[in-house]
Parts: structure tokens; sequence; C-alpha cells
């Protein structure tokens, strides 16, 4: 049996395994018949890509899968994108043109936008028009710049191609997801089915662990003709786990989305033990890759989601206690003490990683210096950058904010704030102002700003290739969403006041 076939058996075996947990525990808004669709569709769109063996035969049969199974309404479109985001890897091929090398390179998000997202935009009129959501006035603001800024030492047809792929990767994901999300309900239904989607990565994460393996690799190099570029990394005598995902990071940052999502839903699940056991399957995930960046962002986002809800100082207090009273407990044991020197600023393995980081933040703003306000092309080519070039031959720039700020300059590193920070300030203040009465509001709106925590900590730590930008703007269409929703109902509370008051 090929390494392939056998890596089939067991993502199949762990996403069933993970999927009969899931449906221990299902919410209110969650019928089982509908979930079990879902977990169909899943098992078979993966099944797919394993046993294609090429990839535009998987290509079709995506086509014809989705056009048979999923319901053409834009607002199933959008919980089934989320729901199948995170399902395989990137997979990315060139698609051959005559007369010139390649069309664009397709992936698998951009097949699913293609298929889900862009007829629904052409052929139907949104519920919520643009400008309507105060987020997409700094959405369009950042698309502007970097569409202007792809006209830079390029092509005018490479230039085309690049905004055509703007329009893939962030407009579109961003735009129906904050149109089509559009009340508490449908919110509800787009995060369980991303929940759900991601649930077999974090089982999957667990087993390459304890078993040395990678099980994606085999199906990357045959669908894609190429092997993937990371390799097997062993870090405190694991393996690091990448599920998925192109790298471990890139793991720990999907599993603090699922952590931030994740509490949001604890309440509303039905069985309380299969809950936990839920949580410490996620927690698993975001272990497994040791990756200390993920780490610090998700204790940021649990410390954010606690502070702004009931009894914070109490909880807090319980919170460090316990983690306090765990480290003499941990370090007992040899796999905890080998984690406790994971912990960034109390161990010491592969503190290189940190010093790299050091330097490449003061190298990187030495060089935003020189074209500070609109960024430059060819800043890699810089005398200073090439200190830092590695073995591989590359600069590797993990950091996601410098990488924006070099290719686009403050200007660039303003907008992306403006989108990502002001959500993150309009959360804090709207979950202030919605009545009582919706609990489940204000928690789904403490949630996002766990997610936003999560996602721009996170981005700090490594650049935005692979799923890491695939994400934060898909989470951006969803928290905007929720904004709008948010914003909605207060007004709603507002008008029925004055309504009732007596003349």
């Amino acid at each position: 049996m090929s390494e392939l076939h056998k890596a089939f058996i067991y993502v199949i075996f762990l996403s069933t395994a993970s999927f009969w947990i899931a449906s221990r525990a299902l919410p209110q808004i969650l019928t089982v018949s509908e979930f079990k669709r879902w977990r169909n569709l899943w098992l078979i769109v993966v099944a797919s890509a394993f046993l294609a063996h090429n990839m535009w035969v998987f290509v079709g049969a995506f086509i014809l899968i989705t056009s048979f199974i999923i319901p053409r309404a834009p607002k199933n479109a959008v919980v089934f994108y989320l729901l199948l985001l995170c399902a395989l890897p990137l997979l990315m091929k060139d698609i051959p043109a005559i007369g010139i090398r390649f069309l664009f390179q397709l992936t698998y998000p951009r097949l699913l936008t293609l298929t889900l997202l862009f007829l629904p935009y052409f052929t139907r009129r949104p519920p919520i028009p643009l400008f309507a959501n105060k987020t997409d006035k700094w959405m369009m603001m950042y698309l502007i710049l970097i569409c202007f800024a792809s006209f830079r030492g390029d092509s005018f047809s490479n230039a085309l191609r690049t905004i055509f792929l703007y329009f893939l990767d962030i407009f579109l994901p961003y735009f129906m997801l904050s149109r089509y999300l559009a009340d508490h309900n449908q919110l509800n239904r787009g995060l369980i089915a991303f929940l759900i989607g991601i649930a077999p990565a974090a089982c999957v994460a667990i087993f390459e662990t304890l078993k040395h393996w990678h099980l994606y690799i085999p199906l990357t190099r045959v669908l894609t003709g190429k092997d993937p570029s990371f390799t097997y990394d062993v870090r405190a005598g694991g393996l690091r786990a990448s599920s998925i995902f192109k790298g471990p990071i890139i793991l720990g940052y999907t599993m603090v989305i699922g952590i931030g999502i994740y509490l949001y839903f604890k309440p509303l699940l039905s069985n309380p033990k299969v809950t936990k056991l839920i949580g410490l399957a996620l927690l698993g995930g975001l272990l497994a890759p040791m990756a200390r960046g993920p780490w610090i962002a998700c204790l940021a986002a649990v410390v954010a989601f606690i502070w702004t809800g009931p009894n914070p100082f109490r909880q807090l207090i319980a919170m460090g206690f316990m983690g306090f009273l765990s480290l003499p407990i941990l370090a007992m044991t040899e796999k905890g003490a080998k984690l406790l020197e994971l912990i960034p600023f109390l161990g010491t393995i592969r503190t290189d990683t940190i010093d790299y980081r050091e330097r490449l933040l003061d190298v990187g703003i030495k060089v935003f210096k020189k074209h500070p306000w609109f960024g430059s092309t060819n800043f890699r080519e810089d005398r200073d950058m090439q200190e830092l070039v590695q073995g591989q031959g590359i600069i590797d720039l993990v950091n996601s904010y410098l990488q924006i700020g070099l290719s686009y300059g403050v200007i660039g590193v303003i907008l992306f704030l403006c989108i990502f920070g002001g959500m993150l300030v309009r959360c804090y203040f709207i979950i202030k102002k919605l009545p009582p009465q919706e609990a489940d509001l204000i928690r789904l709106g403490r949630a996002s700003m766990a997610i936003l925590i999560g996602i721009m900590l996170t981005i700090f730590t490594t650049s935005s290739i692979d799923y890491v930008d695939v994400l934060y703007w898909t989470f951006s269409g969803v928290i905007a969403a929720y904004l709008y929703v948010a914003e909605k109902t207060i007004k709603e509370y507002r008008f029925a006041s004055q309504v009732s008051k007596p003349v």
C-alpha cells in the first residue's frame, strides 16, 4: 500500500472520530440531519482529493460535488465555505494557458471561492450594500492601495492578474461573509461550521506528534507535483505537527481561532463532558505544533475573553493560580519538563528563532525607513536585508506587519490596522451597549475580541503565507457581520424603548 493511501485511511479514521465526538454535543441551532450532511460533504471532498491522483481530476470532481450537494443560495454557500475551508492543504498549482506561461495559480481556497462565492456575488443582489458596514471603507482603501501598488515594477498583464487575485482572496470572502451572515442565527451556523471543519485538523495534529508522521505531505506531493517546503521539524523530542498547513505556526494560529469560537459555543453545547473533550482536542491541536507565538496569542485571547465577562478578577486569579500550581507538577515528568522548556521566557529550546525575529525587526525597520510612505517592491534586494538570507537562500519575513510595511509603507500598515484594530475597538464598545437580554450576542462579541487579538498577535510572529492571510481576511468578514448584527440589535432596542415611552 502506498504512503498516500495509508495516509488517506488514517485521515478518514481520525476525521470520522472527530465528527463522532462533535455529534454528541451539537448546539440547538444545528439538527442531526444537517450535521450529517455537513460531515458527509466534508468527507467526500477529502476522499476525492486523496483518490484523484491528479489536481485537475480533483478540481473537476470538486465542482461536480459542490454543484449537486450545496444549495445555490448565498446564505448556504457562505456556511459551506467556512465548513470546507480547512479541509485540505493549500494545493497550489499553475493553471496552464496558451500564449502565456500560466493563467494564475489555483489554490484550494481559491477553488472554494470560485465555486461557492463567485457566481452568487454577480447574480444576487446583496442584502447589505457596499459601505453600509463601517469596516467597508477601510477595506476598500486598503484594496485600492495594494491594487495600485501592483503596477510598480511589473508588467501590465501581471498587475491585472494580481488585482484579480486580490479580488478572489480578499474582497470576495470579506464581502460575501459580511453580507450573508447578516443575522444571529446565520452567524451561529457559520461559526459552528468552521469549528466542525477544523476539528479533524486538531485530531490529525495530535496524531502527527505522537506518531512522528506528517499525514498530508503525500497528498500535496501527488496533486501539485512538488514536495512541501517544510520538513520534519523536531522540537523537545517531538515532531512539530502541521496537519493540512504549511508549517506548525499556521496550525497553532488556526487553533487559536478555533478556541475563540469554542469559548462562545461552550454554554450552548448540549453535553458538558463531550464539550470538555472538544476543548481538550483543540488544546491538543494548539500544543502539538510546539509554536510559542500561538501559545502567547491564545493566552492573551483567553484573558481578553475573561476580562470582558462577569467576575473577571476571580476567574483570572483562579486561572493564574492553577497555572502556577501546574508548573512543579509538569517539572516532575519527562514530557512535562520538555514542555516547560518550550515556554517563552522560561525555556531555552530553540531560542535562536526568537533572536532571528528580533534581528529581522531591527533590520526591517532600518530598510522600512528608506521607503516609509508606500514601501518598495524590491526591498528584499536591499543590502541590509541581504544580511538575513538563510541557508535555503531565502529571507524569511516572519512578521506580517513588517511584510506589509516594507511592501506598502506606513499607509498600508495604518489601513491594515484600521481594519482589524478598528473592529477590535468596536467590539469592545458594542458589548458594553448591548442590553443584558442579549447574553449570547454579548458573549459572541467577547469571542470576536478574543479571535481578533489571537490573529493580531500571531501574525506578528509569522508571514502572511499559506492559510495565514486566508483566515484573517475570512474572519474580517465574519466579525464585520457580527458588528453589523450587534449594531442593528442596539438600534432595534433603542427604537422599541422610544415607542414604549408614554406620550
